[in-house]
């Protein structure tokens, strides 16, 4: 099937300039072409948004789709059954997608139900966008969530875990390298694994062509996530008991190795909304932000995340989370996009989506303003695609995603 697709304007990474009256064909869910327009003669099948900037559409590269993100403990939901996670998941999934996010990376739930949302929608018998799935995260007993169901403690267990993992045919693998915040009595400053355990894990990972999140808060646990050669470290906060503990030398090894760090801008961001609409960086409360920065500085690969699910960030927050890490970390409207697109897609080789070019797959939000001029352009979606198909679209106000009813 072909498909012409017309805007005002296409901006996409990694130079973000605009391209004025763009038309993009897409064949067969793949950009073909950029430039001319159909011929009337082909009665061609065209997508029309006047007025409206074409982009890629949103990748957040860390989310719990299993989780609901209403402040309810993580803990908790895990008793639900299989059934209703799936479900939640799914719904989950749809929220996101009509933000403007059509490729997530789920970094873990209970057991294989993200795993069976992901290819529910990839079969088309829900709608959703793309899903990149860990199944669950990999932790030690008692580690950071360890009521997901992957609980494992040495480096001979941690070989077989990935190996059962990539039989079961997850996207990557998730490692907790540190405790984390929403388990209770795990210890976010010390590491769970050893270096030569961690070591074990990522070597036989990227043996079957998996990359590695590791979750780490600590110093010691990102040197020891970067010394094994993971592939992005998630959250990378630098947390000690008395604040924070930068360490510039691990810095610099995960600039030489190209190791991305991905950056989570959660919590109630929608609190600091002020009265015109805009975000306010008075009101994020964010004590990451100036180390942050100072990796930036340094030319520490990152991308942008929501970690949507855990208490307090619902489904569908990305938008926000953006304008949150342009405000805070200094970024230009270019830079926080390229974020959420482009970098996310490099960090953990998601090839065929992240920009829009030639060969890439159709996956396009069209906007109703210009997030290079004020990046709350990205909260206010005309209309989001998948493969050159709208699978979401705002009517009179109202988010409509095909075959489901409207949310």
């Amino acid at each position: 099937m072909t498909t012409w697709i017309h805007a005002e304007r296409l901006i996409s990474g990694p130079r973000w300039e605009p391209v004025l009256d763009p038309w993009v064909c897409v064949v067969d869910g793949v950009i073909a072409q950029i430039g001319g327009e159909p011929s009337a003669a082909e009665d061609p099948h065209v997508l029309d948004f006047p007025g409206a900037t074409l982009m890629p559409g949103l990748i957040d590269g860390h989310v719990h789709l299993a989780f609901v993100g209403d402040g309810t403990p993580m803990a908790d939901i895990v008793h639900d059954d299989d059934a209703t996670i799936h479900f939640r998941a799914l719904r989950n999934a749809q929220a996101t997608l009509a933000s403007g996010v059509t490729t997530v990376r789920d970094c873990g739930g209970p057991g294989f139900t993200v795993p069976a949302a992901r290819d529910a929608i990839a079969r088309g018998a829900a709608i959703g966008p793309r899903i990149l799935s860990c199944a669950m995260p990999i932790t030690t007993t008692a580690g950071h969530l360890h009521y997901c169901g992957a609980e494992t403690d040495s480096a001979v267990a941690l070989r077989k875990r990935v190996r059962a993992f990539a039989k079961r045919g997850v996207d990557f693998i998730k490692v907790c390298a540190t405790g984390g915040n929403n388990t209770p009595r795990s210890n976010i400053y010390a590491p769970q694994y050893s270096p030569r355990e961690l070591a074990a894990l990522v070597d036989d990972a990227h043996r079957l062509g998996l990359h590695v999140a590791s979750h780490a808060l600590s110093r010691e646990g990102i040197a020891a996530s970067v010394d094994a050669g993971v592939d992005t470290v998630e959250h990378c906060t630098w947390f000690s008991p008395d604040g924070a503990d930068y360490d510039p030398d691990t810095v610099d090894r995960m600039i030489q190795r190209g190791i991305y760090a991905g950056y989570n801008f959660s919590g109630p961001i929608a609190d600091a909304l002020g009265d015109d609409g805009r975000l306010h960086a008075s009101l994020v409360q964010d004590a990451t932000a100036p180390l942050r920065r100072r990796m930036r500085d340094a030319g520490a690969p990152f991308f942008v995340t929501t970690d949507a699910g855990i208490p307090r960030m619902p489904h569908g927050s990305f938008p926000l989370s953006i304008e949150a890490a342009g405000l805070l970390m200094g970024l230009t409207a270019a830079e926080a996009l390229a974020a959420a697109t482009c970098e996310p897609a490099a960090a953990f080789g998601a090839d065929t989506v992240g920009t829009l070019e030639v060969g890439k797959r159709a996956d396009i939000l069209a906007l109703n303003g210009d997030p290079l001029d004020h990046l709350s352009a990205l909260r206010d979606v005309r209309a989001v695609l998948r493969d050159g198909v709208v699978c979401a679209e705002r009517r009179d106000g109202v988010t409509w995603l095909p075959g489901s009813e409207a949310a």
